[in-house]
């Protein structure tokens, strides 16, 4: 029994190519098996050690970052003033569970009596106490005011405050229409 040149041939390329085929679906097992048995490889990582539960808990609690919710949305009459049309823009912000509402106007404003002169860090406020918030006021020159409304549980009312308004200072002086309200997404707490 003789095989033609070009049948033998054909036979052997098929053959190469099943050799290829098989050698690449078994190499990979081939290398698995070798390496699970030598425990000195040094291409295996051992993984680190990862942080007790609780500080990863503690760390995603207490959040560096204000997060704007909601807003600015246009809005008239702020309710601790005495009857108005205030036209003004509203954002609410959270951060670590408690909600900051903070209100900007570039109408003029008038406070009652009651609402008490204060510093936060380097901001002069005033501020009023009522239904278990705080409401800070912030006047800007005549040109603008800013109300934050801060439950008076919460610890960092100050740190938030001046840096919302280095913010929004900052977003006002780089655009070019002055009717923009640039309330900051995300704001840093130092």
């Amino acid at each position: 029994m003789s095989i033609s040149r070009g049948t033998l041939q054909k036979a052997l390329q098929l053959n190469r190519a099943s050799f290829f085929f098989y050698l690449l679906i078994l190499l990979p097992v081939f290398v698995l098996l070798v390496s699970c048995g030598d425990d000195s490889d040094p291409a295996v990582v051992e993984p680190s050690a990862s942080p007790e539960p609780s500080a990863v808990n503690e760390e995603a609690e207490s959040s560096l970052e204000a997060v704007l919710q909601d807003g600015p949305d246009e809005r008239f009459g702020i309710l601790l003033l005495p009857a108005n049309a205030i036209r003004h823009y509203e954002g609410i912000y959270e951060h670590n569970g408690y909600t900051i509402i903070v209100r900007y106007t570039t109408d003029d404003v008038i406070l009652p009596d009651n609402w008490v002169t204060r510093r936060c860090g380097t901001v002069p406020l005033r501020f009023t106490l009522e239904n278990g918030a705080v409401h800070y006021a912030y006047l800007e020159d005549g040109n603008w005011v800013v109300f934050f409304e801060i439950a008076d549980s919460y610890e960092n009312g100050c740190s938030f405050i001046e840096r919302f308004l280095q913010r929004l200072r900052y977003f006002k002086s780089v655009t070019d229409n002055p009717e923009t309200v640039p309330f900051p997404a995300i704001v840093e707490i130092r």
